[in-house]
């Protein structure tokens, strides 16, 4: 990746994280539901399933509350164990729909 394509990464992972914190605080302080906040822990955790957003994750982890951090970094160290191939599971997803095709 060049230099611009990593800061557009990480640009893009951030408002990923700032995603995951607000509704976490929403969540916190009772303006979420528990479905709609396990909901977006879901996407949340699909996302730590791949090494880019690991990553992203240890780079700006300083820029979010204490309170979320402590929660968040286990979510994402989770990821590392989570067994993805996205090409692979493209590929299947993409065939299954096909069959569908009239």
């Amino acid at each position: 990746m060049t230099p611009t394509e990593v800061r557009q990464f990480l640009s893009l992972a951030r408002c990923g994280f700032i995603n995951t914190e607000n509704n976490f605080i929403q969540h916190h302080d009772g303006l979420m539901s528990d479905e709609a906040f396990h909901s977006s822990l879901e996407g949340a955790r699909f996302q730590a399933s791949f090494p880019g957003l690991r990553a992203a994750w240890r780079q700006s982890r300083g820029a979010y509350g204490k309170r979320f951090t402590d929660f968040f970094d286990p979510l994402v160290e989770s990821g590392a164990n989570a067994p993805t191939d996205p090409m692979r599971d493209w590929r299947a997803a993409l065939s299954a729909e096909t069959k569908k095709l009239p």
